[in-house]
Order: structure tokens, then C-alpha cells, then sequence
């Protein structure tokens, strides 16, 4: 039996079910080879993380390639294995398109950048540092409309439960108007 690279020492499991559109893009001859596989790979990346409730991606270099993990309700998963041309091409691209400096991967940089995917806008924050390997990057996806949340949008139980809370806490009242 044959071990596939990634599963190699301390990596875990993929959990490809969670990026389908990407990982179908990264199949052999799926793909064509250049700058145009970086754009058609982050938009996969974020339209995958739009239908999966995903918040964060992190794109961490590891020894047989890069690898793109992302946190749903907390939890980090292993979702695609990028070989290392694709893996730079995909940071390179989003650095460029959040305006950093491409070549100063020895810093640590952060951004932000609005993208529209799927009639949507959503807004990117971007943080870059260095590491063993290269850089990591992580993003974190800004869904406006998942953020609209108010404490009237609450249920009766839950604006009362804070409202306790505060006079306790912070000693602040919340009137009602």
C-alpha cells in the first residue's frame, strides 16, 4: 500500500467535500498552467466558501507543496494540497490583488479587498507573515450580509439574558425605544 505525500507524517486527512470546486480545478489537465489558474483557483476557493459557511482560509507551505485549510464553526479542515507552483501563484495573486507588496514576503503584511463572486460582495481581510517555508497567508471572509445582526434581531430571552449581563458587568443599561 502506497502512501499518498500528504498523508505523510503529522498532516491530517483531507476533507475535500468542503471545497469541491477547487479541488475539481486541481485534477490533472483540469487547469491550464500560468496566471490564469491562480484567479480560476481563488475563485473557486471563495464561491466553495460562500456555500460552506466558511469564515478563514489559511495557505501554508509544507514540505511536498502548499496546503489550504479553512475554519467552519471553529474547527480547521484540510481541504486541498497545492503543488508548489500552484500554491505561489495562488498567494502571489491575492497579494497582488490586496495591493501588497508581492516581493517583501519577509514581512508581515495584512490588507483588505473587496471581491464580487456570485452577484455578492464580500470584503477580504488579508494577513501575510513568514514562516519555515515561504509565507503564510490567511484570509478572512466579511460577509456583509451574514453580519447584519442587531440585538433586536435577538430573541426576547437572549436581548433580556444580555441586558442582565451588562447591568452586571459593564454596569450599562439598554433602553428600548
Amino acid at each position: 500500500m502506497e502512501i499518498t505525500p500528504h498523508r505523510k507524517g503529522w498532516l491530517p486527512k483531507l476533507n475535500p467535500a468542503l471545497a469541491p470546486r477547487l479541488n475539481a480545478l486541481l485534477q490533472p489537465g483540469s487547469i491550464a498552467d500560468g496566471n490564469e489558474s491562480a484567479d480560476l483557483l481563488s475563485r473557486a476557493l471563495i464561491e466553495d466558501c460562500l456555500q460552506c459557511r466558511i469564515t478563514d482560509i489559511h495557505i501554508e507551505p509544507f514540505s511536498q507543496g502548499w496546503r489550504v485549510r479553512v475554519r467552519v464553526d471553529g474547527f480547521m479542515h484540510d481541504v486541498a494540497q497545492l503543488s508548489r507552483e500552484a500554491g505561489l501563484r495562488l498567494v502571489r495573486f491575492f497579494r497582488t490583488s490586496a495591493s501588497l507588496d508581492p516581493v517583501a514576503s519577509f514581512l508581515p503584511q495584512d490588507a483588505s479587498l473587496q471581491v464580487e463572486v456570485q452577484g455578492r460582495k464580500l470584503d477580504l481581510r488579508l494577513a501575510s507573515a513568514p514562516c519555515v517555508g515561504g509565507e503564510k497567508l490567511a484570509l478572512r471572509l466579511l460577509d456583509p450580509k451574514r453580519l447584519q445582526h442587531s440585538v433586536q434581531d435577538r430573541s426576547e430571552e437572549h436581548t433580556s439574558e444580555l441586558q442582565s449581563h451588562l447591568n452586571l458587568v459593564c454596569r450599562l443599561l439598554l433602553e428600548k425605544k
